[in-house]
This record gives structure tokens, sequence and C-alpha cells, in this order.
């Protein structure tokens, strides 16, 4: 997992991350996961550069340039046009681009 995939999934949880600093602020922290505690430690300098950096496309598809991804129950993200879900039970949830005005649903698979 990368930052930008990382931020992406904490937004879709309703986790706001701030810079502050050189700390990195997650409210509500009762919301974070061990190993999402875990991964922000290791990925917390360039959480930071993409929280102080304007915002941006980061997570665009190479094939059809959109926007839409989707977390696979694997770990895996993927491209939500070029490769949509078989079946909901696939999704572990959406993801949003941070700084893109995509509208997409964040759901689970039930």
């Amino acid at each position: 997992m990368n930052a930008a995939i990382l931020i992406a999934d904490l937004q879709c949880r309703g986790v706001k991350l701030v810079a502050d600093g050189e700390r990195l602020r997650c409210r509500p922290r009762s919301t974070l996961t061990e190993n999402d505690v875990a991964a922000l430690r290791t990925h917390k300098a360039e959480v930071l550069a993409r929280l102080r950096a304007p915002a941006k496309a980061d997570l665009v598809c190479h094939a059809c340039k959109e926007r839409r991804f989707w977390l696979s129950i694997y770990g895996v993200v993927v491209c939500g046009v070029c490769h949509p879900p078989a079946t909901p039970q696939r999704v572990e949830r959406w993801l949003i681009n941070p700084g893109s005005d995509a509208d997409i649903a964040t759901e689970t698979a039930s």
C-alpha cells in the first residue's frame, strides 16, 4: 500500500487527516486499527507531503484515465471502469481519489 491509497482508504472511512507541522493528526482516532497506525507510521513522511501539497489527481487509470477505483477483498486497488467488480462480495470498499471530484459511494460488501 502506498500513501495515496492509504489516504483514500482512511478518507472513505471518515477519517480526517491533518498535517500539523511535523505531526500527523487523525480524527476520529478511534476509527484507526492497529494496521492503520502502523501504515501511517511507515508512510508518515509521504502522507504529510501529500497533505501539504495542493490537491491533485493521484490515482488515474493508465488505460481509461478515469478515477473510479475499488479495493478488492485481497487488498488490490482496481479500476472500477476497466474492471468493474463481478460481485459486490468482492468489494472491500469503493475508493475516491483525494483531490478529485469523483462521486463514488463508499460501499462495503455485505
